[in-house]
């Protein structure tokens, strides 16, 4: 009787391991045809693929050894080894590679490596052979570049020399090429050195010249800006060249000459761009700026550069000459008013500045580029109120 149980049990026990034998086979199988179906294994343990002692992905590579579990891609650097990524089935591109050829799209254009114009020496996406995949920005900045102020020089004889007082800088990188160039006016006009920042315009006979500085900064970005000269002739003898000083006030002993309309004129000793350097008894050069203007209004663009241009030359700001009166340009003004409260804000019994260049605002700058005018306001008239007043954009 003892017997038949044992081989009853023994027959039970046979049945189950078959069983189990079909289950484990089943499920190995299921495994096996899975690792065909996703290259991406889940993590048995719960653990992410980087650091759960498994090959995930097939490669034979586990955890640290495996490149994808790299943040740089590389699987023999250590220190890239990130055991929180939750994935062997994708190698990052690799980090350190130039922006211009590492497969993404580092700017947010959609544009990735040949198909971006800035990994281009021209900046043509369309042209192959500027194509330069060890460019390490997507992202250029075009340099800022001022060819200096508008001016007018006289003379005392047939020709002069005017010096430039040209500025340029670049937020990415440096300028590394300077071209001036003749727009217009006289041919006889000669540039000393065309490739340097400040060079000296000889052979100025009279007429309105309009020269251009052209810049180009270490991507091959390239900006420009113009400066236009009008050369007078003074009546009279003597002679004069070289260039001065600015900021240096005309000597009163300099002598005077008189022109066709009997004005009394200083004969200049040299000219500089940037400086008024003609004088009259009762004004040595004239009206810097005749339009008045105010973020928000359609204001006289020229007017605009001339303003832009004064505030970074005279004052020190550093604002993109654009002829456009935004908010960095009347915050521009808003420094100059504090500056000069007691001729620009006392007047109207303003406490702060308000941004807007108008009549006394306007005077201090025209008084500061030419001294001699000497101006002053007699009556002062609302902003709204004055038919020369700019009008508001309209918002449609």
């Amino acid at each position: 009787m003892c017997n038949i149980f044992v081989y009853y049990k023994y027959l039970i026990l046979k049945k189950m391991i078959k069983k189990l034998s079909s289950v484990f086979l089943i499920f190995v199988l299921v495994l096996f045809f899975a690792s065909f179906a996703s290259p991406q294994k889940v993590s048995a343990i719960g653990l992410p693929v980087c650091s759960d002692f498994a090959d995930n992905d097939g490669d034979t590579l586990i955890d640290d050894a495996d490149p994808a579990c790299h943040t740089d891609g590389n699987g023999e650097n250590p220190s890239s080894y990130d055991p929180l990524i939750d994935s062997e089935g994708v190698i990052p591109a690799p980090l350190g590679l130039p922006v211009c050829s590492d497969f993404a799209d580092n700017d947010g254009d959609t544009l990735i490596d040949d198909a971006d114009p800035a990994c281009h020496t021209d900046g043509d996406a369309s042209n192959m052979s500027s194509y330069d995949p060890l460019r390490t920005k997507e992202v250029l900045i075009a340099p800022v570049v001022d060819a200096g102020l508008d001016s007018s020089s006289a003379f005392n004889n047939e020709s002069g020399t005017v010096s430039s007082s040209a500025s340029a800088s670049d937020a990415d990188g440096v300028v590394v090429n300077y071209e001036w160039s003749l727009v217009s006016g006289p041919e006889t006009a000669n540039i000393v050195n065309p490739n340097v920042l400040n060079t000296d315009f000889t052979n100025l006979s009279p007429g309105v010249y309009v020269f251009k500085l052209k810049v180009t900064d270490n991507d091959g970005v390239v900006s420009e800006d113009t400066v236009t000269l009008t050369v007078n002739t003074i009546v009279g003898g003597g002679s004069s060249g070289g260039s001065v000083n600015p900021s240096a006030p005309a000597d009163s002993n300099t002598p005077a000459e008189s022109n066709n309309n009997n004005t009394d004129i200083v004969t200049p000793q040299g000219q500089v761009l940037g400086a008024t350097t003609e004088s009259t008894s009762s004004a040595s050069c004239g009206i810097y700026i005749t339009k008045f203007l105010r973020r928000g209004f359609n204001n006289d663009k020229d007017a605009v550069i001339k303003l832009q241009k004064f505030l970074n030359e005279k004052e020190g700001e550093k604002l993109v000459v654009d002829g456009i009166y935004g908010k960095e340009t009347e915050e521009a003004v808003n420094r100059f008013q504090i500056k000069y409260k007691d001729e620009v804000l006392t007047p109207w019994g303003h406490k702060a500045p308000t941004g807007i260049f108008y009549l006394t605002t306007q005077n201090k700058v025209n008084n500061i580029m030419c001294p001699d005018l000497k101006l002053s306001v007699s009556e002062l008239i609302k902003f709204n109120l004055n038919p020369e007043s700019p009008k508001r954009i309209a918002v449609r």
